[in-house]
C-alpha cells in the first residue's frame, strides 16, 4: 500500500469543526505519529556473537590481546605518567612481536599447504598485498 493511502483524511465533521485548533492539531499530529510508525517501523540490528576477524591470522587470544592494548593506551593517554607509559609500551612490544609472529607463522604454513598447487600459492600472495 502506498504511504499516501495509509492516512485517513479528516473528514468536515471532524475536530476542525468543534471547539478548535489546539484539538484539530493533536488530532492531526496522532495520527500523522500512527501513519510514520506504520510506514516507518523501528528495526534492531542484532550484532554477530561471534567475533569478525579481518585478517585471516587474527585468533580470539589476539584480539583479546589487541583490546588489552587499546585500554592501556587509553589508561595512558588519561593519565600520563611513567608507569602507566611504561605497561602500556611493554604491553604494545610483546604483542607487536606476538602479532607479527603468528603472521609469518600463518603465511608459511598456507605456503607449505599450496606448495604444490601454483594458482593457490598466487592467491595467498594477492590475500598478503
Amino acid at each position: 500500500m502506498e504511504p499516501t493511502r495509509r492516512f485517513d483524511p479528516i473528514s468536515k465533521d471532524g475536530p476542525c469543526n468543534s471547539d478548535g485548533l489546539t484539538t484539530a492539531y493533536e488530532i492531526f499530529g496522532a495520527k500523522l505519529k500512527l501513519s510514520y510508525d506504520t510506514v516507518f517501523p523501528l528495526t534492531c540490528n542484532k550484532t554477530r556473537s561471534s567475533a569478525v576477524f579481518k585478517q585471516p591470522w587474527m585468533t580470539p587470544a589476539l584480539l583479546r590481546s589487541s583490546k588489552t592494548k587499546s585500554k592501556l593506551h587509553a589508561a595512558f593517554i588519561k593519565t600520563p605518567n611513567s608507569y602507566t607509559k611504561h605497561k602500556y609500551v611493554t604491553y604494545r612490544n610483546k604483542f607487536k612481536t606476538l602479532r607479527n609472529k603468528m603472521e609469518k607463522n600463518y603465511y608459511a604454513a598456507e605456503f607449505a599447504k599450496h606448495n604444490h598447487n601454483l594458482k593457490q600459492t598466487w592467491h595467498t600472495i594477492k590475500s598478503i598485498l
